[in-house]
């Protein structure tokens, strides 16, 4: 009994340190935040402390077991199937009385403790209260009767007259406060709607801060915060059997400058990434990285990066009709601006494999994070025609303003036509990248795995460019980027230094495939991947077994749960056939939490 008991001890240790060691700090910070409201609502209603209550009201004991049980059940099952994944992960065994034990501590203990508490503090303070307010009482009705036989003392020694002065600053006063009573008639901050001020309705975990936000985005300030979690292992197959857990925290601050400022038609956007955990999975024997997310701003280790600081003016032709131009400039995560319905997300949001987000040949023109200016057209709300100039840098890790175009320019055209097929949405785009940059087809690409290393020197050319075509085509469409639908990506780029050269993508994607979970997002993806044949001949074949890479496959397929608005839980599926000819098949199954703030 005594080995067992350290045992368990010895296991509830190692979860502070192990994967997924973010839950010990935010289950019980929403369980208290749950026992709070709790508490405050039994205070007004004359409840007992609730755990004094449990022990002590047999009568209603049932009912007050059932009531807290409604109010962290959700937590308390998030919080084991968390352990249950950590265990897996961990012992690659499941204890149920472990996973019992944690989703106790983490979910219904705070709730238990924290519930009484502030019960006993509102009613407490409201005690307090009460007896100022009667002190105050008592006094006025004591001095009101000498104060009024004051006044009419004085009222008749003494004719009362007007002040003009007096009259108009009151006059003034007045009507300054009719005036911003009108000009701020509102809701007040701290009042919600009941969708709101239920945790498991609102957009955000932390709500509206008790109108704060609200009044700081009326004032022209958007705060946006996120945390995304990852969990990936190869099952079988590839290299080896590695697994490894990687998280992100996000915030991104959005401004309009019309505002702020007062130069209208201006915004801006600054946002920060701290990128935590282990290193990104590899050993799949594929190119394609199989974590995006995980390799912005680094691939490994703990690391902090300013990912965005840009400016956007708009140009307004015709604002009703959604006619303007857009010109923008500064720092940018470029992964964050492929704004698609079926595909994209930036790995935080729906596929997690770099194959899916976008078109792998234009890697080697357009880096994850850069410097850049864009100049667009858009009508009817669509952008129509952009063209963008960048630094063909990546910049993740540095400002990169001292070293600006030094090596070369990038540009890169797009060009969108939006259409109706069988009566629902669609849309095509054609673009491309080139730059001036001198490349040779081994070198080192963030969002890829290049083989390596070259058995003859390879001469740095420039001129790299690479042409795409992308469609997508709803099959349901409920209302405006409300269903889901076909996608399909094809891409070529030039051998001499490009290291991939051929790529094509197609799958299907979007939101509300079950009827009943309409804002649940899904997608199934196949990627088809080549590599130059400038890299393939000039291989040292030695590290790949002496035999050239062949092509690469990949599937993916992912559903992302939203328990609520804020948390969402996304179950993801690859099997890669990747370009090493003696490496079997790899499978590699994954988990992403993401909590909005």
């Amino acid at each position: 009994m005594e080995n067992y008991l350290s045992h368990i001890w010895n296991d509830l240790v190692a979860r502070v340190s192990g994967p997924l060691s973010l839950r010990l700090f935010m289950q019980p910070t929403m369980a208290t935040i749950f026992a709070i409201r709790d508490g405050l609502k039994d205070a007004k209603t004359g409840q007992p402390p609730y755990f004094f209550g449990i022990f002590t009201d047999p009568e209603h004991r049932r009912a007050m077991l059932i009531d807290g049980w409604q109010a962290v059940a959700k937590i308390f099952i998030l919080a084991m199937l968390l352990d249950v994944v950590f265990q897996l992960i961990v012992f690659r065994w499941i204890y149920p009385v472990e996973v019992a034990l944690v989703a106790f501590l983490l979910a219904f203990n705070p709730y238990l403790v924290v519930r009484g508490i502030a019960n006993r503090i509102a009613r407490s303070f409201r005690r307090k209260l009460a007896q100022k307010i009667s002190i105050l009482i008592i006094g006025a009705l004591c001095v009101l009767p000498s104060a009024t036989r004051a006044q009419t003392s004085s009222s008749h020694s003494q004719t009362p007259t007007s002040s003009p002065t007096v009259t108009s600053t009151t006059a003034t006063i007045s009507t300054q406060k009719d005036e911003t009573t009108s000009d701020t008639a509102e809701p007040k901050p701290g009042a919600e709607t009941a969708d709101a001020s239920n945790p498991w309705h609102r957009e955000t975990m932390t709500g509206d801060w008790g109108g704060v936000r609200s009044r700081w985005k009326e004032k022209g300030v958007e705060l946006e915060f996120k945390s995304v979690s990852f969990y990936q292992q190869i099952a079988s197959g590839g290299i080896n059997d590695h697994g490894f857990f990687t998280g992100k925290l996000e915030t991104t601050w959005k401004f309009d400058l019309g505002k702020v400022a007062g130069w209208k038609y201006w915004s801006s956007e600054i946002k920060a990434e701290w990128r935590f955990g282990g290193p990104v999975l590899t050993g799949t024997g594929g190119i394609n990285i199989i974590n995006t997310a995980g390799i912005i701003p680094a691939a490994a280790g703990s690391v902090v990066s300013v990912t965005a600081v840009n400016f956007t003016r708009i140009i307004p032709r015709d604002l009703k009709k959604g006619n303007m131009y857009v010109v923008s400039f500064g720092r940018y995560n470029l992964v964050d601006l492929l704004d698609e319905d079926f595909f994209a997300g930036g790995g935080t949001e729906r596929f997690l494999n770099v194959a899916p987000i976008g078109p792998l040949t234009v890697l080697r023109q357009v880096p994850l994070v850069t410097n850049a200016a864009t100049f667009a057209t858009v009508k009817g709300g669509e952008p129509r025609f952009s063209f963008t100039v960048m630094d063909p840098n990546d910049q993740s890790l540095d400002p990169g303003l001292d070293t600006l175009f030094a090596d070369g320019i990038t540009f890169s055209p797009a060009y969108n036509i939006p259409t109706k097929y069988f009566g629902k949405t669609a849309k095509h785009t054609f673009s491309g990248a080139i730059t001036t940059k001198k490349y040779t087809p081994f070198d080192a690409i963030k969002q890829v795995i290049i083989p390596g290393p070259p058995l003859n020197p390879v001469e740095p050319k420039r001129g790299s460019f690479s042409v795409s075509y992308s469609f997508r085509q709803y099959l349901v469409e409920r209302a405006h980027r409300d269903g889901w639908g076909l996608f399909t990506q094809l891409s070529f780029a030039d051998k001499d230094t490009s290291p991939i050269t051929r790529f094509f993508n197609v799958g299907l994607g979007g939101n509300g495939l079950i009827a009943s979970r309409r804002q649940d997002e899904f997608g199934i993806s196949y990627a088809y991947t080549d590599l130059s044949k400038v890299l393939k001949d000039n291989l040292n074949l030695i590290s790949l077994g002496l035999l050239r890479p062949r092509p690469e496959h990949q599937f993916e397929g992912f559903y992302n749960i939203h328990i609520t608005p804020w948390l969402r839980l996304t179950g993801d599926l690859q099997i890669i056939r990747g370009v090493r000819r003696r490496v079997d098949t790899a499978v590699v199954p994954g988990a992403r939490l993401e909590m909005i703030f």
